[in-house]
């Protein structure tokens, strides 16, 4: 029911639904922590469970509620961390998010810890050509813009832009993005010719 609220745009109704969840599968969990039940069947209620957080961390970032985001991102962080392991790409996922609440804080060191260590997962499990590991870098690369790190931003730029054209084709909105990203770090850098270049490249 949440995801269809979510979908929706009603966030507050969502929000409740998830909430609702969570009590649910608190309360199977605790049952079946009682209950001579096989390991795989916690395992999997407490992996719903971590999802659940993610769902309400994402509603509340979209309400621009950061802290109680960030409060849900890392109650799922670490169920995921004890039941998947450090490395496992679900906890990726919920560092990145945790890097986005960040980034919205205008907090860019804490959001470029954060995505940096679910960069370092996503290309360990999914290899530097995913295009999950791309869109971590590409963020990594807007913080290093941000912090005025120029060359660092368009190292990570550069990067994305060959594996999401060879992934996508040249055409698609996100090579756009990546070059009006890049179009901006030269702007910033007085290099105004090589910037419009970049610009007229991603509106072609």
């Amino acid at each position: 029911m949440g995801d269809i609220h979510g979908k929706c745009g009603e966030k507050n109704d969502a929000l409740r639904a998830y909430k609702a969840s969570e009590v649910f599968l608190r309360q199977y969990i605790s049952d079946l922590s009682i209950e001579n039940v096989d390991e795989s069947r916690k395992k999997a209620a407490v992996e719903a469970l971590a999802l659940s957080f993610n769902r309400v961390g994402g509603v509340y970032t979209s309400k621009g509620e950061l802290d109680a985001a960030l409060s849900s991102f890392h109650g799922a962080l670490d169920i995921q961390i004890n039941t998947l392991g450090e490395d496992h790409i679900e906890v990726a996922k919920t560092l990145h998010n945790i890097g986005v609440c960040h980034r919205h804080k205008d907090d860019w060191d804490s959001a470029l810890q954060f995505y940096i260590k679910a960069h370092m997962i996503f290309e360990k499990n999914l290899g530097r050509d995913h295009l999950d590991t791309v869109r971590t870098l590409h963020n990594i690369g807007g913080v290093y813009r941000r912090k005025k790190d120029y060359t660092k931003a368009m190292e990570c730029f550069k990067e994305v832009l060959v594996v999401r054209r060879n992934a996508l084709g040249d055409d698609h909105p996100s090579v756009a993005i990546t070059l009006v990203s890049m179009a901006a770090v030269l702007r910033r850098c007085g290099k105004k010719k090589e910037a419009n270049k970049f610009y007229a490249a991603a509106v072609r």
